[in-house]
């Protein structure tokens, strides 16, 4: 029986041994899992972060366009400033006349009225 009792005490150990591996391997498991976890949620971030910089670049791009796009209007403006500074001044210059004109006009009907022609 000695033999069938080292048999049994062998397949015993082996039976712990195995036991002990399962649960060293189901902890590897827990870890992995956890590392895995990390490492998405760290992806996540970083994809996150790359959306981010596109949208900043994508307006940065259309920031850089409008303040382009700003200064050919203002330079614009700013040639056709005097044009409508002068542009103004014989706008005011037609208009007192045409003012004085009616006047004149009116004049000349009172002057008209009191012939009683």
């Amino acid at each position: 029986m000695n033999r069938a009792q080292q048999l049994v005490a062998s397949l015993r150990e082996k039976r712990d041994t195995s036991i002990i591996r399962a649960q060293e391997a189901e902890k590897k498991i827990e870890e992995n899992k956890r590392l895995l976890k990390e490492k998405t949620d760290e992806a996540l971030k970083l994809q996150q972060r790359l959306e981010y910089s596109r949208s900043f670049m994508t307006l940065a791009k259309q920031w850089e366009a409008t303040q382009k796009r700003l200064r050919v209007v203002e330079e614009k403006a700013a040639r056709l400033g005097p044009k409508v500074e002068h542009l103004e001044y014989e706008t005011d210059q037609l208009q007192e006349r045409y003012n004085e004109s009616r006047k004149q006009e009116k004049k000349l009907l009172e002057d008209l009225a009191s012939l009683e022609i």
